[in-house]
């Protein structure tokens, strides 16, 4: 399970996860207004990517992309 801290101001969040850097658009997992995301399973020894972009009424920003790979 992923998660992250709330933006002040956000109203959803973009999701964006996968196995290649940069994220694109086929990376993307949908506009959600939790903090929280489920990959489902993992395949193991393999590298994800995962960037959380914040919403809010004036437009998005775009997050950091964070890394893990599976044992």
């Amino acid at each position: 399970m992923l998660e992250w801290t709330a933006a002040s101001g956000a109203s959803s969040y973009d999701v964006y996860f996968g196995t290649t850097n940069p994220l694109a658009g086929g990376d993307f997992q949908g506009n959600q207004p939790g903090t929280t995301f489920d990959p489902g399973p993992l395949n193991p020894g393999t590298t994800y990517f995962w960037r959380i972009d914040t919403v809010n009424p004036f437009g998005t920003t775009t997050g950091t992309t964070w890394s893990f790979t599976t044992a």
